[in-house]
């Protein structure tokens, strides 16, 4: 709920989305995409430091969870019904 909330944010404040910042950045559209573009990799490193603490601290983050319940299965999946 967290990272929704603060990804609207900066998404009104700053007037752009990820994909779109790369591409203004990249025609040089100025101070805001670079900006925006900054901070969108400051936060990816932050979410990437917290999984690797939790990570060395035992906790796993939730996908990761689910990546160790899928591979500790036997690999078979039920068929989706229609």
């Amino acid at each position: 709920m967290l990272g929704s909330l603060t990804f609207g944010v900066g998404w009104g404040l700053a007037g752009f989305c990820p994909g779109p910042a790369l591409v203004a950045l990249g025609a040089g559209y100025g101070q805001g995409a670079l900006v925006f573009v900054v901070a969108m990799l400051a936060g990816m490193l932050v979410i990437r430091g917290r999984a690797r603490a939790r990570t060395a601290t035992g906790r796993r983050a939730p996908e990761l969870q689910r990546a160790a319940a899928e591979r500790s299965g036997d690999g078979c999946r039920a068929p989706i019904s229609a």
